[in-house]
This record gives structure tokens, C-alpha cells and sequence, in this order.
């Protein structure tokens, strides 16, 4: 849903830069426009899919905290499905400080700027977790303190989504790299700047 989004997002800005021309056939937004802004609401509204996706990460930080061990590995039930999924969670905070300082180096390296998306998240899975925990022990219905957390949801969520989305890219090539037998270098790499543009 973030994706489609930020597409539909830049197709009306497309359309509102050429002024009236945005409207003429022979721009071709008016097409892109009709077929594409359904996909906004055929995939589901950020509005029910945000709290699905963040009921889903606190899950992972329940089954890390079950789990124990200063949160380095989560519980059996799920394990694997939050593995995948919300990895970053186990980041310890000596990895977190590391890219950090890499990035304020002017890291161009996806891996980087992946763990920095990963430290943001949990950072916000955390918090998240904390405040409705507090509201629930201060007496507040565990369904009306998760329904009054709108905003601290839908920055979680955007922030897990954007790591996903970054990890697949990173990954991607990755695997199209050894699939062609290539390293890892300047010709294949991927453009700093253009991860960061986005994922932001």
C-alpha cells in the first residue's frame, strides 16, 4: 500500500505540474490516472492495513521478549515468520551506533543505510510496544489504547515497509549479481543516493 501510494502520489503531481495539459489525452496521465488509482483502494487503505502490519511487528517484539535473552532470538511460535520479516528487531544497539556513524560518514553502502532503516523501526516497534503497555496497565482497554495510537502506528508501519522494501532491493541484486557471476563493485552497485531518495 506505502508503493502504490507514493506512485498514485506522483502521478497527480505529474498531472498538476503540466497544468491543464495533465488533462489532455495526449499526455497520457489521464490513462495511467484511471487505471492506476483503483489499485489504491483494491490493495486496502493504508487506514486497515497500517494496524494489521503494526499489530504484526508487536507480535515479533512479544515473541522476542518471550523469548528472552536481552531480545537476540525470538520464541519458537513464529520464529521463522518473524525472522524474515522484522529481523531488525534483534539488532543490538552497538549495530545500530555503527551504521549510524557509518552514514554520517557518507556511507553509500546499501547495507548500511539498511541497518539505519532497521534501528528506525525497532526504535519505533519499541516505543510503540512501551506506550501500549503503559496504557494498559494504567487501566485503558488494550483495543482503545492500540485504536488511539493512530500516528504512532502509521510511522512504524511506514518505517518497517521501507526497510522491506529496501531489503528486497538489496537483496535482489544481490542475487542477480551471483546469478551473473559479477563482484560487488562500482558498475552493479547501487546508487547510494538513489536508496536513500528512496527510502526516506
Amino acid at each position: 500500500a506505502l508503493v502504490t501510494q507514493r506512485v498514485a502520489d506522483g502521478i497527480e503531481a505529474c498531472r498538476k505540474l503540466c497544468g491543464g495539459h495533465g488533462y489532455s489525452q495526449a499526455s497520457g496521465l489521464p490513462e495511467i490516472s484511471n487505471n492506476y488509482l483503483a489499485l489504491c483502494t483494491l490493495e486496502g487503505t493504508q487506514q486497515v492495513l497500517e494496524p494489521q502490519t503494526a499489530r504484526f511487528i508487536l507480535r515479533g517484539v512479544a515473541a522476542l521478549h518471550a523469548a528472552g535473552g536481552g531480545g537476540v532470538a525470538y520464541s519458537e511460535k513464529g520464529a521463522e515468520v518473524y525472522a524474515h520479516y522484522t529481523s531488525y528487531l534483534t539488532m543490538s544497539e552497538a549495530e545500530g551506533m555503527e551504521a549510524v556513524n557509518a552514514l554520517h560518514g557518507s556511507s553509500d553502502e546499501p547495507t548500511v543505510q539498511l541497518a539505519v532503516l532497521g534501528l528506525r523501526a525497532k526504535t519505533l516497534a519499541l516505543d510503540v510496544a512501551m506506550s501500549l503497555h503503559k496504557a494498559v496497565e494504567g487501566g485503558v482497554a488494550e483495543k482503545a489504547a492500540f485504536g488511539g495510537m493512530g500516528i504512532a502506528l502509521g510511522k512504524l508501519t511506514r518505517a518497517h515497509s521501507q526497510w522491506v522494501l529496501l531489503r528486497d532491493v538489496v537483496n535482489g541484486v544481490a542475487d542477480l549479481q551471483a546469478s551473473r557471476g559479477t563482484a560487488h563493485g562500482g558498475a552493479t552497485r547501487l546508487g547510494g543516493a538513489d536508496l536513500a531518495a528512496l527510502s526516506t
